[in-house]
């Protein structure tokens, strides 16, 4: 079970733990209700992954300056930042800003056992904690810099990073490790050094060759700047990082040394736990099927043990035997890409090359693999974590997904022929009897108080339930596949249409949204004056206004607003390609057209006619009047949201004049305490200069001897006289 009720299971577990072993337990263990559980269990889901700070050791006081074995020179400030390089080979280096603030830190840096890695942090940038790991590699010879960012908050939080180089010299050449010239899209590294300056190049390793994220790369040839920006998002309570490598070498063989350097071995030097949440790198790249990474490498098939312990060579099993809840199926392992493992009763995720995911238990155990020195291991599902085969044709670094998948709630995901299934849905628009061909997905794993979600090719969402309660699905891997609704989460039919600007856009009060055009060709709306009845096809935008349901406003093509409420019930919709619906007019929020939309009259020409667009009770409707120059007339587009919008912007506005007015009031309070306290102090000092002046007016004017050992031949002060000393007084 994942989630914070687990964690509120181990909490309970504990606590039958201290009480099924006669520990002594605490009483305020004793009075933890139900909510202190639950708040109990939050903290510890939030907590971040043990592992990815240095543990505590020497400090660090700055400047720090290290030696790599190439020879360059590292010298880095508090912040992080390396000073000069080698050579003058920087001006200040991966400056890091955290959503345009500059990363800030003042105190000693945490130094690791060898000595060749600091960390400084954690720095706070609202609600998430920053620090930064930087590393001297001690045989290769680079700098590597991991900076992580824990969220610590309870929503998820967009990062927008950036960070800045300054070289020591201009930017004469820049060459892509891919490219061979300037650094483009498939560069995950590049070198920058001018052939004819005494100063080192740097190796800049932004990625690896499997990066799905990379940060963008800003610079101009002959200027010493070059900056990386990423926005990145962290979920709530979750830890995420990006590694950045640079190497200082010579301008002459800067290029050759970036295209031989092994940056797939050299990440396998960073902590397991670390390099979990690294998001621009992986040393060969993660295959994902939904919530399933499988850790790939381009040089050999990878086991990764749960003692995190990696192995590397070839995977030996000719095929994997899963018996699952349909039935025993042989998978050859020319199709598989990789598995995880549970730890409950030897059940595998088996990745398929087509993108299937089968959940069972493997029959055929134990895994074999052959090592890179020829030795072979046979290893048992509980002892691994994931094993996946190597980067290759047959097995490419992502999977392209075809055909219907039915996708069950134990994991499964499999290949079926949709015709079988029985897609009739009830929904607010009716009984529908929804085909495969004009649908995308429906999901039946959804938040909406238990409501299935229909998503068509086109984009269209409507809410509903699937009525089927047992399903008789054709899988393409032999069996039949009988599942009940309940066990199923998602039926996907195939990928989402090229969208279509031209159609109109119904906006539901439920959320869903449906695309496709009204069959009703005339909209009759009472209003005060009569009955209006405006042509579908001129008008720009149906908005929902406060009153009864089904009162509205639209906005016609030639400038004309018509607000009252609709005569019928419902409309007419016709989803393309898909069913048509019956929308009851109450729960319709807007209706806009792929149209003209700047209200402006449509221009004549054959065929068309602007002379009828609205009527009432029969008669012609006067056309609006024309525009005046340089005034701006603002349709009621989506009237409803737009006041809400409208209301909290003002809310907004209101507080933030509010907390403007605080801050000034109180640098106002805080500038006049300083300066009554200014004034106090220059007060006292005046008594103390004042009572000083006085004790050296009363002092007395002789003074006793100063106490000396007596040397030889001499007398004891006691028994010599004392010497009067003479004060000259001024004369007043």
């Amino acid at each position: 079970m994942k989630g914070p009720l687990s964690t509120v299971s181990r909490v309970t577990e504990v606590c039958a733990v201290m009480t099924t072993r006669s520990l002594p337990m605490p009483q305020r263990w004793l009075r933890l209700t139900l909510p202190a559980l639950l708040l109990l269990a939050g903290a510890l889901q939030a907590k971040p992954p043990d592992g990815i700070h240095l543990p505590a050791g020497g400090e660090v006081n700055w400047m720090w300056t290290l030696s790599d074995p190439s020879g360059m020179r590292w010298d880095f400030d508090s912040n992080g930042r390396v000073s000069d390089g080698q050579n003058d080979a920087y001006d200040g280096g991966m400056r890091l800003q955290v959503n345009d603030s500059d990363f800030q830190w003042n105190e000693a840096g945490r130094l690791g056992g060898d000595g060749r890695e600091v960390e400084i942090g954690p720095w706070s940038a609202g609600g998430v904690q920053v620090s930064r790991r930087i590393y001297i590699d001690g045989k290769v010879g680079y700098c590597r810099w991991i900076d992580i960012f824990e969220n610590t908050s309870g929503g998820s939080q967009t990062l927008k990073l950036r960070w800045m180089t300054s070289h020591g010299g201009s930017n004469k050449q820049v060459v892509g490790v891919a490219s061979n010239a300037m650094p483009g899209e498939k560069d995950w590294a590049f070198t920058v050094f001018n052939p004819s300056d005494s100063r080192p190049g740097v190796l800049h390793f932004l990625g690896d060759r499997a990066s799905r994220v990379r940060p963008a790369v800003q610079f101009d040839n002959g200027n010493r700047q070059v900056n990386y920006s990423l926005d990145m998002t962290v979920p709530a309570g979750k830890a995420s990082a990006v590694c950045i490598i640079h190497a200082q070498r010579s301008a002459g063989s800067s290029v050759a040394e970036m295209k031989k350097f092994k940056l797939e071995e050299e990440l396998q030097k960073i902590p397991q736990a670390l390099r979990r949440i690294l998001v621009n790198v992986g040393g060969g790249g993660i295959v994902s099927v939904g919530d399933i990474d499988l850790p790939r490498r381009e040089n050999g098939d990878l086991v990764v043990l749960r003692n995190d312990n990696e192995l590397l060579g070839t995977l030996l099993n000719s095929d994997y035997q899963v018996e699952t809840s349909f039935g025993m199926l042989t998978l050859p392992a020319e199709r598989v890409m990789g598995l995880t493992s549970a730890l409950i009763d030897q059940h595998v995720q088996v990745v398929l090359t087509d993108a299937q995911v089968v959940v069972g238990r493997l029959v055929n155990q134990p895994l074999r693999i052959r090592l890179g020195n020829g030795n072979e291991m046979k290893l048992p599902t509980h002892e691994i974590r994931t094993a996946a085969y190597r980067l290759a044709s047959s097995r490419p670094k992502s999977l392209t997904a075809s055909g219907s998948f039915v996708v069950l709630r134990r994991g499964s995901r499999l290949l079926f022929s949709p015709d079988a299934a029985d897609c009739t849905f009830q929904s607010e628009c009716g009984k529908l009897k929804l085909t495969p061909q004009t649908l995308q997905a429906i999901d039946l794993d959804t938040p909406d108080n238990g409501l299935h979600r229909a998503v068509f090719r086109n984009g269209s969402v409507l809410s509903g339930l699937l009525l089927a309660e047992a399903f008789e699905l054709p899988l393409q891997a032999g069996p039949t596949l009988s599942v009940r609704r309940h066990e199923i989460q998602r039926l996907i039919f195939g990928p989402p249409a090229p969208g279509d600007k031209s159609q109109m856009v119904v906006q539901l009060r439920n959320d869903d949204e449906l695309m496709g055009t009204l069959a009703d060709a005339e909209l009759v709306v009472e209003t005060p004056f009569g009955k209006v009845t405006a042509a579908t096809a001129e008008m720009v935008e149906l908005t929902a206004v406060e009153g009864p349901p089904g009162c509205v406003q639209i906005r016609m093509r030639s400038g004309t607003t018509i607000s009252g409420h609709l005569a019928a019930p419902s409309l007419k919709f016709q989803i393309e390609p898909g069913p048509l619906l019956s929308v009851y007019a109450g729960h319709v929020v807007s209706i806009s057209t792929g149209g003209e939309g700047s209200g402006a009259a449509p221009k004549a020409g054959p065929g068309t006619s602007s002379a009828r667009p609205v009527r009432v009770d029969g008669a012609p409707v006067p056309e609006a009047p024309a525009p005046i120059p340089g005034v701006m007339r603002v349709g009621p587009a989506r009237a409803a949201r737009a006041e809400v919008m409208r209301k909290l912007e003002a809310a907004k506005a209101e507080a933030a004049a509010k907390a403007a007015a605080d801050a000034a009031a109180k640098a106002a309070h805080d500038k006049a305490v300083a300066e009554k306290m200014a004034a106090m102090d220059r007060e006292a000092a005046a008594r103390m200069a004042a009572m000083k002046a006085e004790a050296d007016r009363r002092a007395p004017t002789t003074r006793p001897a100063p106490t000396t050992r007596p040397g030889p031949g001499t007398r004891s002060p006691a028994t010599q006289p004392a010497r009067p000393t003479v004060r000259l007084i001024p004369q007043e």
